[in-house]
């Protein structure tokens, strides 16, 4: 039976700095109850949340500015529609002592709010979307918050942001797309895959196993003593806040970058090798900083390996780590080849549940690439932004964000 945390408890952790939370040994307390009906991800993103209440450390906020005429009765209708199509946007989470449980709500939460900004200038805008983006979500009443911008004649942005407990980016580009469907048509018997439908199916496979068997792999693989990184010359505070610098790789080296991707994924597809070639190169920085030859990065897995799953709104994701070791006269495209075979065997040992918060904690650098895009509104013209929350995990020194959301290629 696994240790629960007390309502107590969660305070007290709350209070302490993340350097004493890290000593703690979760190892039971990281189970999901069997009390609750959260994932395993779910459970971690909650506990990780009520460890730092007071910060939107687990915003997920996009704007989508559509350069087009909106008609926002039926945006608000569409809107409508796609909350009581997805479980996933109707999740709220109960507490039962100092268990949580999530339920799903028969109708909308929370209703798109239509707001007027005709007449503010770039940086006012920037500065709203930015406070928006911030917001403390009460995941007692909703997981989302949903507004409608009127900039121009034709110009809106719509601005979306959820909890990440009921969702990943993945399920935003699914969003998207589903709110168009349903802008542009009236009816309302569109059936997409349930999140509910994912918890059960995840429910049953801890059970079995093929878990058991991929939970042993991970354990070992955290056996292996990895020093810390050190890459900065001051020390890292224990503050969630944090600020987020962009940078374009542009057309050229975006396409060289592809190119020789292809060669180097193998049997894989064309992402896994872009993906490579990044883990390398980052790998390779990080040694120049830090003078460790074995590093280990943090990786997102989005576990949709299934037609079904590809279809599913909601938390799937999964956090887990690739053990590199740099050799002497190692080359990128050496090291890119190592990689892809790490790569390999994360993806055969990847699935539901194997999250940990002892994988967490393991690595200081996260490495997430996401080769998805929101082509526009309904084929108008548009652009997306991923909006900062200015908060995040203070154990990750640094997290790289590789996409390409506007689909430039750059």
């Amino acid at each position: 039976m696994p240790v629960r945390f007390s309502q107590a408890r969660l305070v007290a952790l709350s209070q302490m700095p993340s350097s004493v939370v890290n000593s703690i040994d979760f190892e039971e307390e990281a189970v999901v109850p069997a009390e609750s009906n959260l994932t395993q991800s779910q459970y971690l993103i909650w506990l990780g949340q009520q460890l730092t209440p007071r910060e939107p450390l687990y915003n997920m906020a996009f704007a989508f500015d559509i350069f087009t005429e909106v008609d926002n009765r039926k945006f608000t209708h569409a809107f409508n529609q796609l909350v009581l199509a997805h479980d996933s946007l109707r999740i709220v989470i109960d507490l039962r002592g100092a268990v949580p449980v999530q339920r799903v709500l028969e109708d909308v939460p929370r209703p798109l709010e239509l707001i007027e900004m005709a007449s503010a200038d770039k940086q006012d805008i920037a500065a709203c979307l930015s406070e928006l983006g911030r917001e403390n979500l009460n995941l007692a009443q909703c997981t989302y918050s949903s507004k409608l911008i009127s900039v121009a004649e034709n110009h809106s942005i719509w601005f979306f942001c959820q909890h990440h407990i009921a969702c990943d980016i993945w399920s935003f580009e699914l969003l998207h797309d589903r709110l168009q469907q349903l802008y542009k048509s009236d009816a309302a018997d569109f059936t997409w895959s349930q999140f509910t439908q994912y918890k059960n199916w995840e429910r049953e496979y801890r059970r079995g196993s093929k878990y058991a068997a991929h939970a042993l792999y991970w354990k070992q693989k955290l056996t292996v003593p990895f020093p810390p990184l050190n890459i900065y010359r001051h020390r890292m505070g224990t503050s969630a806040r944090s600020r987020r610098l962009s940078e374009s790789l542009g057309f050229n080296k975006s396409t060289a970058l592809k190119q020789l991707a292809s060669g180097i994924s193998g049997s894989l597809n064309r992402d896994l090798g872009v993906f490579a070639i990044l883990a390398a190169t980052t790998t390779a920085l990080l040694f120049r900083l830090s003078g460790n030859r074995m590093i280990r990065l943090g990786a997102p897995f989005h576990n949709r390996t299934t037609p079904d799953r590809k279809q599913v709104s909601g938390l799937l994701l999964e956090i887990l780590v690739l053990n590199i070791e740099i050799d002497i006269n190692e080359s990128i495209t050496s090291l890119a080849k190592k990689i892809v075979e790490e790569l390999t065997q994360a993806l055969l040992n990847s699935g539901p549940g194997v999250s940990h918060p002892k994988i967490n904690r393991s690595f200081q650098v996260l490495l997430n690439y996401i080769p998805l895009s929101f082509p526009g509104f309904c084929a108008q013209p548009g652009d997306a932004q991923w909006l900062h929350c200015g908060a995040g995990d203070p154990d990750h020194h640094l997290r790289l964000q590789v996409h390409d959301l506007n689909a430039t290629g750059e």
